[in-house]
């Protein structure tokens, strides 16, 4: 069930073939329901929990993004979109949400620089070691 209604945006738009749309929310908060508002629990950088005792379609008025993750009463759910914002299907008599945010490539991005940190290390070993035997075949 579609909550949000859009229309397209009429008048000085910098590239004409992009479509750019204005929404229309049913309802105030950041965190909805058909039924109405939802209760967010937390909110933080990298999650966010919302409750709502009705089912059905719950919106939180943030940006779809990749790397959002989401649980329904600790059961992985589906993240879909409604317009530029994040929506998940509540069950019937409602649930609590837990979104959990990661951004993408953080852990090939932590997993690459632990190897760059340890090929320095290692060059830098090998390096010393070098110049010890160096040093040793000299005095010889």
């Amino acid at each position: 069930s579609k909550v949000l209604s859009q229309r397209p945006i009429q008048g000085l738009i910098a590239n004409k073939s992009t479509p750019y749309y204005e929404y229309s929310l049913p309802t105030e908060g950041r965190a909805f329901t058909s039924m109405g508002p939802a209760t967010i629990e937390h909110d933080g950088f990298s999650g966010m929990t919302v409750s709502s005792t009705s089912g059905g379609d719950l919106i939180v008025r943030d940006r779809l993004m990749q790397g959002w993750t989401a649980t329904i009463d600790g059961e992985a759910t589906e993240i879909k979109a409604e317009g530029p914002f994040r929506k998940v299907t509540l069950p019937e008599g409602g649930g609590t949400v837990e979104f959990r945010y990661t951004p993408p490539g953080l852990l090939r991005g932590l997993l690459l620089f632990a190897l760059g940190l340890l090929v320095i290390l290692a060059a830098g070993i090998s390096s010393r070691i070098g110049q010890k035997t160096d040093s040793r075949e000299k005095e010889a």
